[in-house]
């Protein structure tokens, strides 16, 4: 697990001179020391895919992510393998996730896929996961969908089972 600059506690002089020198950085602190006191939790979609998911899905997946998914929802695309043909593919998804204005982790973990016995891929899955502790191995799986769908259409099933879900949607 990371350890995270904000994991220590400023002193009094250090607090004071942060207010002076930089208040946003100040500011930023306490929202993180307060989420970790309270554990905040968001919601994460995570994708789960292997090369042979054409870069057109990709795309599709950033663009509905970004259209359609809260701004307060985490996301992240999770590849079993790695393979030379893969970095271009990785850099489009990921230049295109940036164009939309839309943060997307992109990682290469075949553990995942062997802690979630995925088999076949795609996988859309929704987790509840610490503000500050965006990964799949630390957040709770609520829903896992096998099979190729819209970003959209996954959101939408999820709500229509349970409705509680509902802030996920825009």
């Amino acid at each position: 697990m990371p350890i995270y600059a904000y994991e220590f506690k400023l002193n009094n002089f250090q607090k004071q001179y942060l207010e002076k020198k930089d208040p946003k950085l100040l500011n930023k602190y306490n929202k993180i020391s307060k989420d970790i006191r309270e554990k905040k939790k968001v919601f994460a979609i995570f994708a789960f895919v292997s090369q042979s998911v054409p870069q057109e899905k990709m795309n599709e997946y950033v663009n509905t992510m970004k259209m359609n998914i809260s701004k307060n929802v985490k996301n992240g695309i999770y590849y079993n393998g790695i393979t030379k043909d893969l970095y271009g593919k990785i850099k489009k998804t990921i230049m295109n996730a940036n164009q939309s204005g839309l943060y997307t982790q992109v990682r290469f973990d075949p553990t995942f896929f062997k802690q979630y016995n995925i088999k076949k891929v795609p996988v859309l899955s929704l987790s509840l996961c610490d503000v500050n502790d965006i990964y799949p191995s630390e957040c709770k799986v609520l829903f896992m969908i096998h099979g190729t769908m819209d970003v959209n259409f996954f959101a939408h099933k999820i709500v229509s089972v349970d409705d509680r879900y509902q802030e996920i949607l825009k």
